[in-house]
C-alpha cells in the first residue's frame, strides 16, 4: 500500500532533478522508464555534477530507495 513514503520518492526525483538538470530514469519508452525505476539506481549526483558535496549523494539514494522501508520514513526527516 501507497504512503508517505511514495511522496518521499517523488520529491527525491524532483531533487535529483533539481541538482542535476537530467532525470534519474530516462528510457525510450514508457517500458524501458518503468523497467529503470523498478530496478536500477541512478548515477550519484555528484558523479554528473562533480561540484556538488557528496553529502547529496546518499540523501537522494536513499529518498529514491527501491523499497519503502530503505526511504525517510517522512517529509520531516527527509
Amino acid at each position: 500500500p501507497a504512503d508517505g513514503r511514495s511522496d518521499v520518492w517523488s520529491c527525491g526525483v524532483i531533487l535529483y532533478e533539481l541538482l542535476t538538470g537530467v532525470s534519474p530514469f530516462m528510457g525510450d519508452s514508457p517500458a524501458v522508464v518503468m523497467h529503470k525505476v523498478l530496478q536500477s539506481q541512478p548515477d550519484a549526483p555528484s558523479r554528473l555534477v562533480p561540484s556538488l558535496p557528496e553529502a547529496f549523494d546518499a540523501v537522494v539514494a536513499r529518498a529514491l530507495g527501491k523499497k519503502p522501508e530503505d526511504r525517510f520514513p517522512s517529509a520531516r526527516e527527509f
